[in-house]
């Protein structure tokens, strides 16, 4: 054993940077053997911790501790690069969100896009933490967490024929692994589309029978004109105060 003479309390954030990427006490719990699968894999929770590790070791920097402000942060970095990559000169980065001619209630919110009135291609932007970024590379796809993110594009956009799915990690080491850019286009997801139309359609039954039972019910409820709330004793008296309802 050697003994490494880094203190946890007056050297923190060197202690910190020498524990990345290694399998410390804090982290061995869930890696335990009983955590794995019948055939001797990882199941979710230790196969998190295995690409939390190859991420540190990779990166360059610790993750941020607000992830969202990180995203917005780089957003306009990552599309510029991205579309300097693609050759995409005529776009719009101002996150406008769209909304379906078919059904007003259907939105979605591209971080760039085709600047023309009928846009052919969108963009989505994910600056994820380090592990989940390169997971995504490594499995060589979209994560099926984002199919239905992915395909709502092409459902509230009926022109659009391709999605640029942006991965971009600028902690990264490596230069090759810092941008990946996966291209999906409307026949790789149609069934995926035809299934949200057909759940948005229910949805959107369900929907409005609920509002309509509400507002059915706030009518029969019945309307309190006044309220009597009775204050603490003032001078041996008890004091009324009369509470008028808004209508």
């Amino acid at each position: 054993m050697k003994i490494v003479k880094i203190s946890q309390s007056n050297e923190r954030a060197k202690w910190k940077d020498f524990r990345r990427g290694k399998i410390t006490g804090t982290s061995i719990g869930s890696l335990y053997a009983k955590s794995r699968s019948k055939d001797g894999g990882f199941t979710d929770k230790p196969l998190d911790t295995l690409w939390a590790k190859v991420g540190e070791r990779l990166s360059i920097a610790g993750e941020d501790k607000a992830p969202i402000v990180r995203g917005i942060r780089l957003e306009d970095t990552a599309v510029e690069k991205a579309c300097e990559m693609l050759g995409l000169d005529n776009y719009v980065s101002d996150a406008l969100t769209w909304q379906s001619d078919e059904n007003e209630n259907w939105l979605c919110s591209p971080d760039a896009y085709e600047d023309v009135a009928e846009p052919t291609w969108a963009m989505e932007i994910k600056c994820l933490d380090t592990k989940n970024h390169l997971r995504m590379i490594f499995n060589g796809c979209v994560d099926e967490a984002y199919q239905y993110q992915v395909a709502n594009y092409f459902l509230v956009n009926e022109k659009l024929d391709r999605l640029y799915f942006v991965l971009y990690d600028d902690r990264l080491a490596i230069p090759g692994l810092v941008m990946k850019v996966f291209v999906i286009t409307r026949d790789d997801v149609i069934d995926t589309i035809e299934l949200l139309r057909r759940t948005r359609d229910k949805a959107e039954i369900q929907i409005d029978n609920i509002v309509k039972r509400l507002l059915d019910m706030a009518k029969e409820m019945k309307v309190v004109k006044e309220a009597e709330i009775v204050s603490p004793p003032a001078e041996g008296k008890t004091k009324v105060l009369k509470v008028a309802n808004a209508n």
